[in-house]
């Protein structure tokens, strides 16, 4: 209900709940879409039908696309599994490696050759290529011989634990047996690699500010930013931040030596490497040692030395779900250009505030508090004038059967001067029925109110609203007493209102 209340409030203004927003409460949290429709008319608001359907469409497409999906992954799992000839990650030691073509797949199944144009995948008796695993993307790079090049646009693990690369052919063709040299793009790896060594130093820093109930529940490492979620409930707070910031660069500059050993994993656990909850570890398993401050089993790429990292910058934080946090952040030269992009952006904001650097906050701060005293004043008037407009606007209501009733067009900015206006009309206690309309940026605000006498009577301010509403493009409602609504046609407001009188006689 918290969620639902969120999204009426956000909604107020416009009149309307956006279609992706109710689509959210049926598919994310089961509300049904008829509930939605029942409180947003209770609370003055339409919804949007065709922003429903529309999210309704994309789901019946992404649930068709994935079941070919996995139709077609069970194929190829089934052709991968079948490919038993060994292929060696030489990745660890070497970007490049002359070696020999087992495999080509090409259109979902095994292929002699291939030639320039097209799309296959490529198996290597050995590849200094890393599969995309834990995290860490896969390495990109080249493929080549005489008369032939190819670029490596991803590689992954198959069923039999050897690397398939994806691979685009530029130049000449590829037969099964070729023999070929692979190269990784070493720019790209060495962003990677960099990344990836911080991630292990931002773990172990959020342990130690934030205690040791954090653990890892996910990462991305890519050549120019890192991704980290981990457990934890509750907000961090800028200073704890800083903290870890402050951390992970102090390991990066006392040069800390970055050793890689495999042992056994229980010879692992004993050291205290920390290890991924839910990740499975074989008998043996590789241990990546950061100085004496991290410890843990990864079969990632890493630098040999934290100072290879240069620098690191938290760029945001935020919570993803419940009890779980991401930070993001970029290290080395992307660090730098980040910051340097941040230190522009200060000079600019000052040099626009005619300030310091310096005093740029202050200075902020300075006009906020400028521009709450200039829109206290701007309320002030708008009420004022609400107020010397409400004695036109009330007056002269006409009789129908009876009852009075006030249906105008009237000048206003938004929704709230609407409320404005029907309030005044509320405290004049007068018995009656108040439509007011108003025209704003092709749109439609609608506002109606029946006094407590009318409503023991039968009559009902949201029910009046609809009819108005669709009369002009929308749709809405509320309560007996108090409605609003949206409409999406301003030149049929007019003849809107003018429903109103007959809407009346018809409940007579």
């Amino acid at each position: 209900m918290a969620i639902l209340e969120e999204m009426m409030a956000a909604a107020k203004d416009s009149g309307q709940m956006n279609g992706a927003d109710i689509f959210k409460l049926y598919d994310t949290f089961g509300f049904p879409v008829e509930l939605t429709e029942e409180y947003a008319e209770d609370n003055g608001l339409t919804v949007d039908h065709a922003g429903f359907e529309a999210e309704m469409t994309k789901q019946r497409d992404r649930a068709r696309n994935a079941r070919a999906d996995v139709k077609s992954m069970s194929v190829q799992t089934e052709l991968l599994t079948s490919l038993t000839e060994k292929s060696a990650f030489l990745g660890y030691e070497t970007t490049t490696v002359a070696t020999e073509v087992l495999y080509i797949i090409k259109s979902g199944g095994l292929a002699e050759s291939a030639s320039r144009g097209d799309k296959v995948q490529v198996i290597f008796k050995e590849t200094p290529f890393y599969a995309e695993s834990g995290g860490q993307i896969a390495d990109q790079g080249t493929i080549k011989k005489s008369g032939f090049s190819a670029a490596v646009l991803n590689v992954q693990k198959t069923p039999n634990k050897q690397n398939i690369h994806e691979v685009r052919i530029e130049e000449g063709s590829l037969n099964k047996g070729d023999h070929v040299t692979l190269e990784v793009d070493k720019a790209s790896r060495y962003g990677v690699v960099k990344n990836h060594t911080a991630t292990h130093l931002l773990h172990r820093a959020l342990k130690d500010v934030l205690g040791d109930h954090v653990n890892q529940a996910g990462s991305l490492v890519e050549p120019n930013r890192l991704r980290f979620d981990f457990s934890h409930f509750g907000q961090i707070t800028d200073a704890e931040l800083q903290k870890m910031e402050h951390i992970v660069n102090r390991k990066i500059w006392e040069q800390l030596a970055v050793d890689i050993k495999e042992m056994p994993i229980k010879e692992a656990k004993e050291l205290g490497a920390m290890a991924l909850f839910g990740e499975k570890y074989g008998d043996v398993v590789r241990v990546v040692r950061i100085g004496d401050y991290s410890i843990e089993l990864c079969g990632g790429l890493h630098v040999g030395n934290t100072s290879e990292i240069g620098l690191f910058n938290i760029i945001s934080e935020s919570g993803i779900g419940a009890g779980t946090r991401r930070i993001e952040a970029v290290t080395g030269e992307s660090a730098y250009r980040f910051l340097n992009q941040q230190e522009h952006y200060l000079k600019e904001t000052a040099h626009l505030l005619k300030t310091t650097p310096k005093e740029a906050p202050q200075k902020v701060e300075q006009l906020h508090q400028e521009m709450r005293e200039i829109k206290r004043e701007n309320e002030s008037l708008l009420s004022k004038l609400a107020n010397a407009a409400s004695a036109d606007i009330f007056s002269n209501p006409e009789d129908i059967g009876g009852v009075a009733v006030i249906a105008k067009q009237v000048n206003a900015k938004d929704m709230n001067q609407l409320r404005q206006y029907m309030d005044n009309w509320k405290e004049t206690k007068a018995s009656g029925i108040l439509v007011l309309g108003a025209a704003h940026d092709d749109k439609v605000s609608l506002i109606s109110a029946v006094s407590e006498d009318l409503i023991k009577e039968g009559y009902h301010a949201g029910k009046l609203l609809k009819e108005i509403a669709t009369r002009c493009g929308g749709n809405g409602g509320g309560r007996p007493d108090t409605a609003q609504a949206g409409g999406k046609d301003p030149e049929k407001l007019a003849d809107a209102l003018a429903y109103a009188t007959e809407w009346v006689s018809l409940q007579q």
